[in-house]
This record gives structure tokens, sequence and C-alpha cells, in this order.
């Protein structure tokens, strides 16, 4: 498709984040491919959120609209929420990110070189800051070879691959009458994944342009190594290891059926113990596991235990 016909609208999702907000915005005015607009869906903030959407709609020379929701939706839900409210039509691509996401300037331009047809999503190397700017914040799979890649320098040029962050992707709104928003209930962690699994489903090919940068925080993490194999556990507090524990095996359960979740459930055990030896605050940490573990094999996406409201 022609790159001059294709309309962007850039899709951020923000909670009580100004400054951080504030950075991401200031990132998509400086794209030298600009978005022909922005949407914000603000997540029930505080009221300085509130007035820094004000000043910035009346600063911005890109159409900016910004939507408050009732309460928070979380980053799967802010982004169905946006999704749902950009609308769904041919030739209109959504690029999707959290206020914690900075694109380079050049970052949208190189990914558009990628859209040659609205059958693929495509997403930048979504890398620390400098200097850890070749770091990948998350491992990314080649579809070919299944070899996984931590540093952008070895995926040499387009990659495609199994899933993509929602930091920076760049979704045409034309597929998701037939692949829908990512799914609200999982409310953070594992929704993208899980969209990118339905996208597959749907004969979606996902691409990596390792080319296209957005920095943000890389996550802490611990490797473990056992009986031969390395797994990676991620330093969160115990209301985000809920959501983490709980979506992972959901996930699997939903997509691959119960043996893989079992499978899931059995590394969710390795990763009990490495919290229990790494973490602070043991307790906290052991009741979201279980709670995790409970919820997703029951299906109980509704509940909320932890969190904010």
């Amino acid at each position: 498709m022609e790159n001059a016909l294709i309309k962007v609208t850039a899709l951020v999702v923000t909670h009580n984040r100004p400054r951080l907000l504030r950075e991401v915005i200031d990132a998509l005015w400086m794209q030298s491919r600009k978005p022909d607009s922005i949407l914000v869906i603000d997540n029930c903030s505080d009221s300085e959120t509130g007035a820094l959407l004000e000043t910035l709609k009346e600063a911005s020379l890109i159409p900016f609209s910004a939507l408050t929701t009732e309460r928070n939706l979380g980053g799967a839900g802010g982004f169905a929420f946006g999704m749902a409210a950009v609308g769904y039509r041919k030739g209109h691509y959504v690029w999707v990110m959290d206020d914690d996401a900075c694109p380079s300037a050049t970052c949208l331009e190189t990914l558009l070189e990628l859209a040659i047809d609205e059958n693929r999503v495509i997403g930048p190397a979504a890398v620390g800051h400098p200097p850890d700017d070749s770091t990948f914040c998350w491992a990314v799979e080649a579809v070919a070879g299944r070899e996984t890649f931590r540093e952008r320098e070895h995926c040499g040029g387009p990659l495609r691959v199994s899933s993509l962050p929602f930091l920076g992707l760049l979704i045409p709104t034309s597929l998701l009458d037939r692949v829908a928003p990512p799914r609200p209930e999982l409310f953070i962690s594992g929704d993208d994944v899980e969209f990118c699994i339905r996208c597959k489903k749907a004969g979606v090919s996902i691409w990596l342009a390792p080319s296209a940068t957005l920095y943000h925080p890389l996550p802490r993490l611990r490797r473990i190594a056992l009986l031969g194999k390395v797994m990676w556990i991620q330093e969160l507090p115990a209301w985000k290891r809920y959501f983490e524990v709980r979506n992972r095996i959901w996930v699997a359960s939903h997509h691959y059926g119960r043996t893989a979740s079992l499978l899931v459930a059995m590394g969710t055990v390795i990763r009990w113990v490495a919290a229990m030896i790494f973490m602070p605050h043991r307790l906290e940490q052991s009741r979201a596991f279980l709670q995790g573990v409970w919820d997703a094999l029951f299906n109980n996406l509704d509940n909320r235990p932890f969190g904010p409201n």
C-alpha cells in the first residue's frame, strides 16, 4: 500500500504518569512521518493528568483527542477502548503504546516501510534507553527456526516473529473485525501475546522491524538455570505478579489446551521458588502466585483481588 494513502492514529494509554505522558507526546510530535492523529486513553487518572491533556490539546499541531475512562481498565482495556473509538476501516492503522514508551524520530516512518498490505502487524525494536539500546525489553522469537533473540544486532533485517509487545505495534484497523481487539479482562500482562496468537490464527503475520527504535525501561530479570533449562523471572510487585501468573496460564489453556496450561503451571512453581529466594514481601508474592493459578484454572478473569481499581 502507498504510504501516502495510509492514515495512522497514535493510541497512547496512560494512568497517573503525567511526566511520561508528556515525553511520549513530544516524541510523537517529532516523528519524521507524523501520525495523522493522536488519541490518549486516560485510565481514570487524577486531575494533574487531566490538566496536562488540556494543555497538550491546545499545543498540538496534529489532531489530538483524549478519552477518560470511568475506572482503570489496565493496558488491555485501555487499548480495546481506544481501538473501538478509532473504528475499523481500510487504509487506517492504529499505532499503540503505553505512556512509558518513547519512539525515536524515525520510528513510524521505518515501520510503514513494511506496511505492504493489511494482513500484517509490525512492531519496532523495543529496547532499553542508551546505553542499553541494543537489548530488547522482551526477547523475540523468530517463526523460522524458532530462534530467540535478546539483542537486536543479531536479528539482521525485518523478521517474522511469534509475538510482539504493545510497544509501538502498528495494527491495520481493518483486521480488527475478524481478530478483535485485546481482551479487556486480561487487564495487564500477556494481553499482547494473546492478541498476537489470535492474529496468527486468522492468518495475520507479525513482523519485527529491527531498525525502527522505541525506547522503554528494561524489565528487571533474573536468570534461573535448572536441569539444563534456562528460565527468566521478572522482578514484579505482588499485584503485577498476580496478573502475570494468571494470564500466562489462562492464555496457554485457552489457546493450547489443558496440557499446555499444566506445563506452564509447573514453570510457575519454579518461578515461585525463585521469587521466594530473590524477592521481598514473600507472603504477598505467594498470595499472588496462588491466587493467579486458581483464577486461571477456574477462568475467573473478572476477579481483581490485587492491583488498582
